[in-house]
């Protein structure tokens, strides 16, 4: 993964700073309070980076090797919450807490490797959802470890519903069309209108 494609997204998610910022002790950088969904939401959440030892023991938890792309992906950001949980790209949970600032950890993308549909082939690796419906996004290694193209399925089948070539593309593309969802304070214009894809 490219420093520039990092730089992009790093780019689009200071869009948002004016607002505010807070960086926590576990290394989660919070982005643009929303007091008006409650009274700690924040838009956007950007977890600490794995190091590679944290990054081996997420993998021997794992039934699915990590693709490349997410490894490096990863090492960048322990997963990442856009647009109020719109899209969650998931990590490594280092605490169940539920209170505090150690609650804010990344959805566990351990469980959602776990609870994949019977039919679910062994090479999809799954490393995001949608809150909207509960869909989810893997990367089928059937395509070899080094692919990079994003699937799209529903939530508890094996339906594909779209296909992205990259996952930098796809990240990207999904920002940019979530962003124009939310207004510059970080609402949601029209909260009946789907945040998937």
């Amino acid at each position: 993964m490219s420093d520039s494609f990092l730089k992009e997204i790093e780019e689009r998610l200071s869009g948002w700073e004016a607002s505010g910022t807070k960086k926590i002790a576990n290394g989660a950088k919070l982005i643009c309070p929303v007091p008006s969904v409650a009274p700690e939401a924040w838009l956007h959440t950007q977890f600490g980076a794995l190091n590679l030892e944290q990054l081996n023991d997420l993998q021997n938890q794992l039934d699915v090797t990590i693709p490349s792309v997410y490894r490096e992906f990863l090492m960048w950001s322990n997963g990442l919450n856009l647009f109020s949980f719109s899209l969650r790209l998931m990590g490594l949970r280092f605490s169940y807490s539920r209170s505090g600032d150690e609650a804010r950890q990344p959805f566990d993308i351990i469980a959602l490797n776990d609870d994949r549909p019977m039919n679910a082939p062994k090479e999809w690796f799954y490393f995001g959802s949608y809150e909207w419906d509960g869909t989810k996004v893997f990367i089928d290694l059937s395509e070899g470890l080094d692919t990079t193209s994003v699937y799209y399925c529903e939530r508890r089948t094996t339906k594909i519903l779209n296909r992205w070539p990259d996952f930098k593309k796809w990240l990207i593309d999904e920002n940019d069309r979530l962003s124009a969802l939310y207004d510059y304070n970080g609402i949601c214009i029209n909260d009946s209108v789907p945040t998937t894809p």
